[in-house]
């Protein structure tokens, strides 16, 4: 009531607007913080993280992982190479994970465009070179191909990444801008030089402490998400898991996510994320909780950077004419024509069980068949000799 008499009394006295319009700007600050800080903050928040959809980065990623299902930790140690522009990008990983006794070496490139992801992925040897004579694997996933189901879009692309996709500004597979979108509930004060975020959202509850002199980006963070809220577009009280060395069987109860001193520095005046470290926790219903600490530093950045179709192309030499497998349509016969994946016929019925497969795995059917029949042929001709002989 004294809000809207103030309002009232603003409008009915013209001599005193300018005072009255004073009283009303306090009263409406004291009464929603959001008024004064929220919009300009979360703004300029989102501005920064926006210039994330054309750049191009360069860093190192190094994860962590432990439960007490594990009698070792599980390292991974990678470094990438990002270019995008929009909904179109190129992803390159080397990639190092295993435990003490079990090793693993790959080299992963991504590619996007046109709603279509192409997975390319090559053994590595103990020198980071391409392993001779190892074979491909090769994947395409695509609306075009096998269903609106399958579009490719940069989360798909992130998804494989899990907590390594810090470094591209997501956290369980969300860009940070998601957590502050529209988000249900928000409430915003100041904190010494910093500006303290409570945003609650689909997604999560979200506690970020935002720096102004670097476009608002986070210092501190803290992610919290049980209930119905989303990850990866499940809800947490409906994840299941099935348990193995790490992750224990049974429900998700809560998953966290935590960051508490993110490094900040500007390239060419733009403000980024240069270095952060990334403890997630997912709490089963079970009991064990699973902890995860990835450090994620970004070596090399340049936004909105002039980038050349052949930037969008891998470096992996993948023959021409190679098979490449369709997710969710394998009986589609593609092949690699020096650049992306494309169709050899515009149609071929799902013949189900006898899908098209890589040229692996099309030797070992080949050889399986091939003794089934010779089987096949000795046991005719083995009753023809019995028949023979009993008469």
């Amino acid at each position: 009531m004294l809000l809207s008499l103030i309002v009232t009394t603003t409008m009915s006295v013209p001599t005193h607007r300018g005072l009255c319009s004073i009283a009303v700007s306090l009263l409406v600050s004291a009464c929603s913080p959001l008024f004064a800080v929220e919009q300009p903050a979360l703004a300029s928040l989102t501005e920064s993280l926006r210039r994330l959809e054309d750049v191009e980065i360069q860093g190192t990623t190094r994860r962590h992982s432990s439960s007490p299902l594990m009698s070792d930790p599980f390292l991974e140690s990678n470094r990438y190479l990002l270019r995008r522009s929009g909904e179109q990008a190129f992803l390159s990983a080397v990639e190092e994970f295993g435990r003490a006794e079990l090793s693993m070496k790959f080299q992963q490139d991504l590619l996007l465009k046109n709603g279509e992801l192409v997975y390319i992925q090559k053994d590595l040897d103990s020198e980071l070179d391409p392993v001779v004579d190892d074979e491909f694997a090769v994947t395409i996933q695509g609306e075009r191909l096998s269903g609106p189901e399958q579009r490719a879009d940069f989360r798909k692309m992130m998804a494989g990444l899990n907590e390594h996709a810090i470094l591209f500004g997501l956290i369980d597979n969300e860009p940070l801008a998601s957590y502050v979108a529209s988000p249900a509930e928000v409430q915003t004060k100041n904190e010494g030089s910093l500006i303290r975020i409570d945003a609650k959202s689909r997604f999560g509850s979200l506690q970020a402490w935002l720096d102004p002199a670097y476009g608002h980006l986070p210092r501190r963070l803290k992610l919290t998400k049980e209930g119905a809220d989303l990850s990866r577009d499940r809800r947490i009280d409906a994840i299941h898991m099935n348990g193995g060395k790490i992750w224990p069987a049974g429900g998700v109860r809560r998953m966290e996510y935590s960051a508490d001193k993110i490094v900040l520095d500007r390239s060419d005046g733009v403000p980024y994320i240069k270095q952060i470290t990334l403890v997630s926790k997912v709490h089963s219903a079970a009991g064990p909780v699973v902890t995860t600490k990835t450090d994620a530093t970004v070596t090399e950045i340049a936004f909105d950077p002039e980038l050349p179709d052949e930037a969008f192309q891998t470096e992996i030499e993948i023959p021409e004419g190679f098979d490449v497998t369709v997710e969710g349509a394998m009986h589609l016969p593609y092949v690699w024509n020096g650049t992306w994946a494309v169709p050899t016929v515009e149609y071929v019925p799902n013949p189900g069980l006898f899908a098209r497969v890589s040229p692996g795995w099309r030797r070992f059917l080949l050889a399986a068949n091939l003794v089934l029949f010779a089987g096949l042929i000795g046991f005719l001709v083995f009753r023809k000799w019995r028949a023979a002989a009993g008469s």
